[in-house]
């Protein structure tokens, strides 16, 4: 999931330096993931940096390990985030960010870029208007690998109609590397492209033994990405002025839609200044016994995203986060404000209540959408193109140059 947060005067020019550490901390990261896998490498590569600079002369504040508040002060403001052996500095005061750029070299072995166009295989390109991530050098390197880089071009990744729940046929599986495909395409969906992320999460359900139906859908997403290898997430500048950051929370759910366990699939994404900085697209891990009990179960595990965002943003920013949640489902709502267990509503899990606590507590506020204005459906079901589009279109942008 992306996020750009923008500094408090949002008139200053930013400046961006990428580093690199090198081999002995980059061989020993190899092994790890080799050992523990990317999550646990991840993670624990966080607390390690976090440790070293704890313990040294960096001034560590935040509370999130991967984001370090170096700097802040009228003189303007710098951040640093590290991910394993890759980090980005971006600040608005030159001598300040060489002069941490020294300490680090003192302290590692390390490459320096200025004002780097792609961190993370996310390619950064800066307007006068405001940034814009996305990630076409990777999606073109995906169609060549899967032999797909002359393909026909598909307008949605997923046919509306694609339910799971077909039985086995008898035709021969086609030789083509489906959980390679899955696994290219996830890191796509993860951080610059949503309108991805539903048909990967459905297709992946299916990686132990995929049918030719399966093999289609993938070969139909990648078709999809060849039309839009230059879509991805435009954050634009705004000084509103306002002492108080307004963040839009569009929540949703399919009820039983996979036909295979009946279980529902919560989606949601989260706006800043109308540009996206989080999203998910996750089969529920039970069964929901109504539309109404799905959407509360979707709600809460929102909440539990949104909680984090807010205190990072506040830290970040030293402003205030406005949180509006959409839900298109009367019975949902009335059932987060009051927080009442009734007879149909009794038999659900503890933990969902949180959301219910959470409002009464004011961490957000809560307005019903219409269906046709759910952004979030984008992310719980395949959808026909004239709707998709629209959503696609409203979370996404295509390459400015």
């Amino acid at each position: 999931m992306s996020s750009f947060i923008p500094n408090k005067h949002h008139l200053r020019e930013l400046l961006i330096y990428f580093f690199n550490v090198k081999k002995s901390a980059a061989e020993a990261h190899r092994l790890l993931l080799e050992a523990y896998g990317e999550a646990a490498l991840s993670e624990r590569s966080c607390q390690e940096w976090f440790q070293k600079f704890k313990n040294g002369e960096f001034d560590v504040k935040d509370k999130e390990l991967c984001i370090y508040n170096i700097f802040r002060g009228d003189q303007g403001e710098m951040y640093m985030a590290i991910h394993v052996d890759d980090g980005i500095i971006m600040g608005d005061n030159l001598s300040k960010i060489e002069n941490i750029l020294k300490k680090l070299i003192n302290n590692f072995e390390m490459s320096i870029v200025e004002d780097p166009n792609i961190y993370l295989g996310i390619q950064i390109i800066e307007t006068k208007d405001g940034i814009f991530l996305h990630q076409e050098q990777y999606a073109k390197k995906i169609l060549e690998k899967f032999d797909m880089s002359e393909c026909k071009v598909m307008k949605t990744p997923l046919v509306p109609d694609g339910k799971s729940g077909d039985t086995q046929d008898e035709i021969e599986k086609p030789l083509f590397p489906y959980r390679k495909a899955i696994g290219s395409l996830l890191y796509l969906s993860c951080k610059t492209r949503p309108d991805l992320a539903f048909a990967i999460n459905y297709e992946s359900r299916f990686t132990e033994d995929p049918m030719n139906k399966d093999y289609k859908n993938i070969k139909r997403t990648l078709r999809y990405l060849q039309g839009t290898k230059d879509y991805g997430i435009y954050y634009k500048k705004k000084n509103d002025g306002k002492d108080v950051i307004e963040l839009k929370v569009y929540c949703d759910s399919d009820y039983a839609g996979d036909l295979n366990d009946r279980k529902s699939t919560t989606g949601y994404i989260i706006l800043y200044n109308d540009a996206l900085i989080n999203w998910l697209s996750r089969k529920q891990s039970i069964i929901a016994t109504s539309s109404t009990e799905a959407e509360y179960i979707s709600a809460a595990e929102c909440i539990k995203e949104i909680k984090f965002l807010k205190t990072q943003i506040e830290e970040i920013t030293t402003r205030k986060a406005r949180i509006t949640l959409h839900i298109d489902n009367q019975s949902a709502i009335q059932m987060i404000k009051s927080g009442q267990l009734m007879r149909r509503s009794k038999h659900i899990d503890v933990r969902y209540h949180y959301v219910s606590e959470q409002f009464r507590d004011g961490l957000f506020e809560i307005e019903y959408c219409s269906t046709d204005e759910q952004t979030a459906d984008i992310l719980t079901k395949a959808l026909p193109k004239h709707k998709f589009e629209k959503f696609r279109n409203i979370i996404l942008k295509q390459n400015p140059r």
